[in-house]
């Protein structure tokens, strides 16, 4: 299991099997690079089979929900082609996202 933050705020948390990983340690900005550096997560650890995103627009600097959508559906995809389990952590009241996102939500 691999866990993206966006700091180290988790480090206490989490079991020590669990990846931590803190974004900032890394030159990724966005969504488009975000998906780069898990795709190269999973070139790199082919035994990865959960990732768990903490704050996802904190990790992105970006709170724009159409990119954030776009983004899911090319997580999804890539997620299913690596039969990964993705869970993603978002503060936002339900009725304030789009449909795409939604869908995503239980």
């Amino acid at each position: 299991m691999v866990c993206i933050e966006a700091g180290q705020r988790l480090g206490q948390m989490v079991k020590y099997k669990i990846r931590l990983v803190d974004i900032k340690e890394y030159p990724v900005q966005g969504y488009e690079q975000l998906l780069s550096f898990i795709a190269g997560i999973c070139a790199k650890d082919y035994d990865v089979t959960h990732i768990y995103i903490d704050s996802i627009t904190k990790i992105t600097d970006d709170r724009d929900l159409t990119h954030l959508d776009s983004f899911l559906t090319k997580l999804e995809t890539f997620a299913e082609k690596e039969q990964i389990d993705v869970m993603i952590v978002l503060s936002a009241e339900p009725e304030h996202l789009p449909k795409g996102i939604v869908r995503f939500c239980s």
